[in-house]
């Protein structure tokens, strides 16, 4: 047995955890509760960290006096579509009656001739939703006031959102956006959010800095890495979930599953519904299962790490396939003097390529030694690109 917490969860992977099974991050979104007292977030970390999982336990776990919107930006197509969610947020955070509504509701109708509050859609010419957005975080700032309560808004994906802006050719509606919220959370004290992203924000600082973009649209949010898990969070995750498929959680088999995954929340979920059929699982047991769950095709997920390369790194895609192939045949790392002789890149270029991979956690640089920061990404790499 393993301390006294004796939950038991079913294994999910992939799916939406109702927020009481959502368990081993309540320290973390304590912390991210408390500077959110002072300043807006920006959550950033590879896909299937669990950012999702995170936003709806912080919903969950809303101080008192706190108003939470939650919203996934991942497939608009627009920065008016994102104005109509954000009116449709007041529109559900006010009452019907209220100053607010009424002033967003005849902008509207300056605008566009008509609106409805119910199932609204916005058609905004030009960049009229910028007029929308300003008014309703201006009524949003001045009712949370009278409350004498706060607002956030939980915006899960926002930098893939905006940098799909970005490629889709509305880069000009991208730049705007971000600076229109940068004004909000500068002029707006009872307004914060939450910024979350499974591309690093520098990606798409770059597309729109080749647009001649040059402004800082987050510099006054903090930044925020999500953490894999620490072992001493994962232990009641793991055994949470070993109780879920009826197994009795022993210490060895928690831990290696612990130290199998580097406490990554997808593949901690994989593994355990992988020893579903194991009456009495081993050590070896999750380490075979491991091998087989990166097996091409893999379930976990990891074909992103290749493919968003040629989306979002452009002339460096070249030199970082270089880079990972080379790390990938290396479990211990390369020093980075080595790496520089073996990858026949020009070096500045080199350079600035090996710092993008580290700002989106491919890999880690320990003194003068590079490698990948997960070593499950680099066996699936091998396996996926065939090294």
């Amino acid at each position: 047995m393993l301390g006294s917490d004796m939950r038991s969860v079913p294994p999910n992977p992939g799916g939406s955890l109702p927020p009481d099974q959502i368990l081993g991050r309540d320290s973390l979104i304590d912390g991210y509760w408390s500077r959110l007292e002072h300043q807006s977030l920006a959550l950033f970390s590879p896909r299937r960290v669990g950012k999702t999982s995170i936003l709806r336990r912080m919903e969950h776990r809303a101080p008192v006096g706190w108003h939470v919107r939650h919203r996934d930006l991942e497939g608009l197509d627009s920065a008016h579509s994102f104005a109509q969610r954000l009116y449709e947020d007041a529109s559900a955070l006010l009452p019907g009656g209220a100053r607010a509504l009424a002033r967003a509701r005849a902008l509207l109708e300056r605008l566009t001739g008509s609106v409805e509050l119910k199932n609204v859609t916005v058609t905004l010419a030009d960049q009229n939703w910028r007029r929308l957005i300003e008014s309703l975080f201006e009524d949003l700032d001045e009712e949370m006031g009278k409350r004498g309560e706060r607002l956030v808004f939980l915006w899960d994906e926002f930098t893939l959102f905006i940098g799909d802006l970005t490629l889709r050719g509305s880069e000009r509606d991208a730049m705007v956006l971000l600076d229109t919220l940068r004004a909000a959370r500068q002029q707006h004290l009872n307004v914060r959010m939450v910024l979350t992203g499974s591309i690093g924000f520098h990606l798409v600082m770059r597309q729109l800095d080749a647009k001649g973009y040059r402004n800082r649209p987050i510099n006054d949010v903090r930044v925020e890495r999500v953490p894999m898990f620490e072992a001493e969070d994962a232990r009641p995750v793991v055994a949470a979930l070993l109780r879920g498929i009826d197994v009795e959680p022993e210490a060895e088999v928690v831990e290696t599953i612990i130290r199998q995954s580097e406490g990554h929340p997808f593949v901690i979920q994989h593994l355990v519904e992988s020893l579903q059929a194991t009456r009495k699982p081993t050590a070896d047991d999750v380490a075979s299962s491991l091998t087989r769950l990166l097996a091409p095709p893999s379930v976990l997920d990891l074909g992103h790490y290749a493919t968003r390369l040629s989306k979002y790194y452009a002339e460096r895609e070249a030199p970082a396939l270089a880079v990972l192939d080379l790390l990938a045949r290396e479990p211990e790392g390369v020093d980075v003097d080595d790496l520089f002789v073996q990858v026949p890149h020009e070096r500045e270029l080199l350079r600035t390529t090996i710092q993008d991979l580290r700002d989106d956690d491919y890999v880690v640089r320990r003194g003068r030694s590079l490698r990948f920061s997960l070593d499950f990404v680099r066996r699936h790499w091998c396996e996926d690109r065939m090294l």
